[in-house]
């Protein structure tokens, strides 16, 4: 019994080992896990934070485009406006003359 009693104890000191390196690989795959998490989070981080400068790049195309358009939208008012008083001289300018010459 005393050699039944040596591979007991074998086993079970082979059992403890085995339970061991179990132990340890799930520790290791546990932090490669938390690793690759971490990892994917910055990169989702990037690319947001790239989106949103993206978007805020446009937005500000966006708005120097509007602003542009009201600039031209401006002048062009500005100029029709001195067309038509222009044209409103001339016709005032001419009914005096038709004026002056029938009297």
């Amino acid at each position: 019994t005393a050699q039944e009693l040596t591979e007991q104890i074998a086993r079970e000191q082979e059992a403890e080992c085995i339970a061991d390196e179990t132990a340890t690989a799930a520790k290791a795959a546990e932090e490669e896990s938390s690793r690759i998490a971490a990892a994917t989070t910055a990169q989702e981080l990037t690319e947001q934070i790239a989106y949103v400068g993206e978007a805020e790049r446009i937005a500000e195309e966006m708005a120097n485009a509007a602003q542009a358009a009201e600039e031209e939208s401006s002048q062009i008012a500005a100029t029709k406006t001195a067309q038509e008083l222009t044209e409103q001289i001339a016709r005032d300018q001419e009914k005096e003359r038709i004026t002056k010459e029938t009297a």
